[in-house]
């Protein structure tokens, strides 16, 4: 094989991996009032329409890509949190860690993601929903995307003060509620204080304030929808679920990988045909 079979191989393989999971929306739940976003870490600001103390919220951030219109994000809870009367609350906790200042500041890129976030204010919310059940917790919803399309889904859960005053350890679980996938219907992020997590949203797993849920399709109405509740992992006092971020990304259809391989097989066998 020459060099240039190579090099046109190589570019065909560039192009195949240009078209994975793109990033369509990224949204920082901030503290209501604020502006706590860095030019840095490309997020669209939630609160620019939301105020704290509200039963639910939503706006429509700037979206491209889409056959069916424009995204609205609505933030809001079940019907168990609405019943016992929680609202919406911001909380901004700035960059410290507890504690304060044995643990330092964030400093990474993502410092203003993972500083502030909106939860559910009252003890009544309060909303074991993981491991032992429950249906109480916040409930997001992505309305007006593609129907029926493949989707990633990232969250970022932190409080900077979640071990202070004996709270516990404990995941922050995500259920995907209105949707299908292939895999989990459930996905956790660690929100263990005391760990700078702000030089990635992209870092995944037992120990991780960021989770994924890698393969999630849309209803026949465009619409996915999740549930955010407390699993506890250590003891302490059970707390309410918040949310710092999310993405969402578009997965390519598997034929568009079958056309470039295919594309790639024909050139190589072209390429040889004229030697």
């Amino acid at each position: 094989m020459n060099k240039n079979t190579i090099t046109l191989i190589a570019a065909l393989l560039a192009s195949t991996l240009s078209v994975q999971a793109s990033i369509i929306l990224n949204v920082d739940f901030s503290n209501a009032g604020a502006t706590n976003l860095q030019a840095s870490d490309s997020f669209q600001n939630f609160n620019a329409a939301i105020a704290s103390n509200t039963a639910s919220q939503s706006f429509t951030p700037t979206t491209s890509g889409f056959t069916s219109g424009s995204i609205t994000v609505g933030l809001g809870m079940t019907a168990a949190s609405s019943a016992n009367g929680a609202l919406l609350q911001s909380r901004d906790r700035s960059y410290t860690l507890y504690p304060s200042p044995a643990s330092g500041n964030m400093s990474g890129a993502y410092k203003d993601v993972y500083r502030d976030f909106y939860r559910l204010n009252s003890a009544a919310s309060y909303n074991a929903g993981g491991v032992g059940g429950g249906a109480g917790g916040l409930v997001l919803t992505l309305s007006g995307l593609n129907p029926n399309q493949e989707y990633s889904f990232a969250w970022q859960s932190f409080d900077a003060n979640a071990n202070s005053s004996g709270l516990g350890t404990y995941n922050i679980r995500g259920f995907l509620i209105t949707g299908t996938t292939s895999g989990a219907t459930f996905q956790d992020a660690n929100a263990t204080t005391n760990v700078d997590p702000s030089s990635s949203i992209s870092v995944y797993g037992a120990n991780s304030a960021s989770a994924l849920f890698p393969s999630v399709t849309s209803d026949a109405s465009g619409v996915l929808s999740f549930r955010f509740a407390v699993d506890v992992i250590n003891g302490g006092t059970l707390q309410t679920a918040f949310i710092n971020s999310f993405e969402l990304a578009a997965v390519p259809e598997p034929s568009t990988y079958a056309l470039f391989g295919g594309l790639a097989v024909v050139l190589v066998a072209f390429l040889r045909r004229r030697k």
